[in-house]
């Protein structure tokens, strides 16, 4: 069954779609063991609430136009004769499409026309858990989808055409690998990753009081099934401790070539670490070769709180926060021939707000940045040649005018919040996509990152959103993980209120 989707005219034309599978319907609660939420099989579909477009750019509401629709001579910064004129404050933007179409977002009036492709959101399935998962990371096959919760990490299998996943794995304290090594340490996990060849997975974390935990070091099959194959050990209780600073951590990252991984730790109480590894190709064993007091180091005295590698791998951003006065930086660090890490930059301070991730569009010239406290949706920062970053929206302005065609308020993301995790990703219609989950408000906001010169990474944010609230099929609770399948155009998102995974496709 299909359900009709709702247009916008006169503007953007964002429709949202959900289909319902025969013989299934999703219940969104908590259930007692893992599994699709449903009264039988198969996965759940149901209606999203039409979107639209807006955008950051400062007390505007912009409208959307091909060069095609300017004058005679295709002046692509060409007006509709009713619109009013640009001015520096309303000057038009520019946005190009993958396909080489140029968008020109002008000012209010007059520009009725847009042939901007829809974004279309399908729900397909929610996966529930007995416990809520946090981080998620997508095999490069999109074979697997890995999650964590605080005491175990469970596998699972992917059938990309409907954005199903089963499970085939759940390894936490006490159970026995395929090879016959029982999981231990496996408390407070906090983060995982894969690396590049697709061959290893890489958890991290540890346990409030004592610290129990450490890194974990997992071999994947070929069925993405996970082997035990080295871990550092913490465990107060016994006076265990394999490296110094892995206390807290709470993220970890490979570098795109595979040959280092970086793991961060911070927290009251906890360890404030850069540990940067060598990498065995052949095993994925880790070799410490430099642990860095990023506190002691750093002029703002930040703990780290995320870190993430540039595309090109020449670079180290780890975000760094001090509690106590509300301020944030992002440390830079320059990759050495040696696999050393030499600071090149202290970015910052930010002040009134805390930094909670970091994402690189993936042509790796823009930083996005979440804050969970102050006015800013995402801090963008654009990266030069060295490495440095320098600030471009600080914050972003979210106008909330009144429509002139509708007379209703413009529905546009709210600026203060907790923003659980952004993730940037290439879209093959709207191109450079940025995604922010919003904890607080159950949703999924995206944004377009504007192509045109001079834009400089801004964003446009679309009008949709992905869940919401409310007793509709696939409402989201709590976001906090995405990942994305660039081939099937499906997303995959983690719910901590729902304990589950749900699925989206974004067409």
């Amino acid at each position: 069954m299909n359900y009709p989707a709702r247009r916008w005219k006169g503007r953007i034309k964002a429709t949202i779609m959900a289909a319902a599978f025969l013989g299934m319907s999703c219940s969104c609660c908590a259930t007692a063991s893992d599994g699709v939420r449903d009264g039988s099989s198969g996965n759940s579909g149901g209606p999203m609430q039409a979107g639209g477009l807006s955008t950051t750019s400062p007390f505007q509401r912009q409208y959307v136009r091909r060069r095609e629709d300017g004058d005679k001579d295709n002046n692509p910064l060409a007006i509709s004769p009713s619109a009013p004129r640009p001015s520096a404050a309303t000057a038009a933007l520019d946005l190009v499409l993958p396909d080489g179409q140029d968008i020109i977002l002008a000012p209010d009036g007059g520009n009725d026309k847009s042939n901007l492709p829809d974004l279309h959101v399908l729900f397909l399935q929610q996966y529930g858990l007995t416990k809520g998962p946090g981080p998620l990371s997508l095999s490069t096959d999109k074979k697997n989808l890995y999650a964590v919760t605080g005491e175990a990490l469970y596998s699972f299998s992917t059938t990309p055409s409907s954005g199903k996943i089963d499970k085939i794995q759940e390894m936490r304290d006490g159970v026995v690998d395929r090879n016959g090594r029982k999981v231990e340490y496996f408390t407070g996990l906090t983060a995982l990753t894969l690396s590049p060849d697709d061959q290893n997975v890489y958890t991290v974390g540890t346990s409030v009081m004592p610290g129990v935990g450490g890194i974990t070091v997992l071999k994947r099959n070929e069925n993405g099934e996970l082997s035990l194959v080295q871990q550092y050990r913490i465990d107060q209780r016994a006076d265990i401790m394999d490296i110094e600073g892995m206390i807290g951590a709470n993220s970890v990252a490979v570098s795109p070539d595979g040959k280092y991984t970086y793991v961060s730790s911070g927290g009251y109480y906890r360890d404030h670490n850069l540990l940067v590894f060598s990498r065995s190709p052949h095993t994925g064993n880790l070799t410490l070769i430099q642990n860095i007091d990023v506190y002691n180091t750093s002029a703002s005295r930040v703990l780290p709180s995320t870190l993430v590698v540039a595309p090109d791998g020449k670079h180290v951003y780890v975000v760094g926060d001090n509690f106590a006065i509300s301020t944030s930086v992002i440390l830079v660090y320059g990759v050495e021939e040696d696999g050393t890490l030499t600071q090149t930059q202290e970015a910052g301070p930010f002040r009134s707000t805390l930094l909670t991730s970091a994402t690189f569009d993936p042509s790796g010239a823009f930083l996005y940045s979440t804050a969970s406290l102050g006015n800013n949706l995402v801090w963008i920062f654009q990266r030069q040649p060295d490495g440095r970053l320098t600030t471009v929206i600080d914050p972003v302005i979210l106008p909330s005018l009144t429509s002139p065609s509708s007379g209703q308020r413009d529905e546009v993301p709210a600026p203060q919040g907790s923003y659980s995790s952004s993730l940037a990703l290439e879209h093959p219609l709207l191109g450079p996509l940025l995604l922010v989950s919003v904890e607080k408000d159950n949703v999924v906001h995206a944004a377009v990152r504007q192509t045109g010169e001079g834009q400089q990474g801004r964003l446009i944010y679309l009008r949709g959103e992905i869940g919401g609230e409310g007793g509709k099929e696939g409402r989201l609770n709590r976001p906090s993980s995405m990942a994305w399948d660039e081939t099937a155009e499906v997303l995959y998102v983690s719910e901590t209120g729902d304990n589950a995974i749900s699925s989206y496709k974004l067409g």
